[in-house]
C-alpha cells in the first residue's frame, strides 16, 4: 500500500533483507582492456548460494581469460565458512583444492549492496514508468549513477576492486561514476538484479594504469531467497593443504 518511489522501494528492500536466511544467486562480470594495442578479455559466471545461520557459502561456475585469439576457461568452485573471527576459504582450480583464511572485515556479505546503506542514496536513482521481468517475475526498476564515495559506504575495498578487476584500490576509484541498475521484486521488495555497466566511467583509470580501453559490466541475479537450508563442503576440500584445525 506504499506508493513506490525510491526512496520508499529502498528503505524497505533494506528492512526485508535483514530477515533474508539464505539466497541463491548468479554473477556474471565482463572484462576488457587493451594495453599497447593488445586486447585482453576476463569473464566470469558463477551460481551462489548463502546461508546465514551457520555462515557458509558456496559458488561454481566457470572463469575464462582470453588474449588475441586464444582463450581459456577453467572451472572454479569455492565455499567459504565463518569460524569464530575468521573465515575459511576453500577453492578449487585445475581440479586443485587449496584453503586460505580470511579475517572478517576482509569479507562482504553477498547482501551488502543491496541492504546496508543503499536507502541513503535513493536521490540517485529514478523509477522507471512500468514494470520489467527478472526471473520469471514482476519487478520494480530503479535506475541512476553512484559514485565510488558512495560504493566505498556501501561495500568494502576488497569488493570495489573485484568490480574492476583492475587492482586499483579505493583512491583510484573515488571519481568514477558508475551506471546502475537495481531491480526490485514486485510481489517480496526483495532485490532481483543489480547492474553495473561501466562503459567509459574506466577511461581516466585505465589511462592512469597505462590502458588504451577498459569496459567491465557486472550482474548480480538474486533468484530464490529462504529455500537453501544446508550447504555441504566436498571431502576434498576439507582435506586441502594447510586445511584450518
Amino acid at each position: 500500500g506504499t506508493k513506490a518511489t525510491p526512496e520508499n522501494l529502498l528503505s524497505d528492500m533494506s528492512k526485508r533483507s535483514e530477515d533474508v536466511e539464505s539466497m541463491m544467486a548468479n554473477v556474471k562480470m565482463d572484462l576488457n582492456v587493451s594495453v599497447s594495442g593488445d586486447n585482453m578479455r576476463m569473464s566470469m559466471d558463477f551460481d551462489m548460494e548463502s546461508i546465514n545461520e551457520p555462515e557458509m557459502s558456496s559458488a561454481k561456475g566457470e572463469v575464462s581469460i582470453g588474449s588475441g585469439d586464444m582463450d581459456i576457461t577453467m572451472k572454479m568452485e569455492t565455499y567459504s565458512e565463518k569460524k569464530e573471527e575468521e573465515y575459511v576459504i576453500y577453492t578449487m582450480m585445475n581440479d586443485m583444492w587449496t584453503m586460505e583464511t580470511a579475517d572478517s572485515s576482509e569479507m562482504a556479505a553477498d547482501m551488502e549492496l543491496v541492504s546496508g546503506d543503499i536507502e541513503k542514496f535513493s536521490d540517485k536513482f529514478e523509477l522507471k514508468e512500468g514494470l520489467v521481468e527478472v526471473n520469471g517475475k514482476d519487478c520494480f526498476e530503479l535506475t541512476g549513477e553512484l559514485d565510488g564515495e558512495v560504493l566505498a559506504q556501501v561495500m568494502d575495498e576488497d569488493m570495489l576492486s573485484s568490480f574492476t578487476g583492475l587492482g586499483a584500490d579505493e583512491s583510484d576509484l573515488k571519481d568514477l561514476i558508475l551506471p546502475c541498475t537495481i531491480n526490485i521484486y514486485r510481489d517480496s521488495i526483495l532485490p532481483a538484479r543489480i547492474y553495473f555497466d561501466m562503459g567509459d566511467s574506466l577511461l581516466p583509470l585505465a589511462e592512469g594504469l597505462g590502458m588504451e580501453k577498459a569496459e567491465c559490466t557486472m550482474e548480480m541475479t538474486f533468484l530464490e531467497y529462504n529455500k537453501v537450508k544446508e550447504i555441504v563442503i566436498p571431502e576434498e576440500a576439507l582435506e586441502a593443504k594447510g586445511t584450518y584445525e
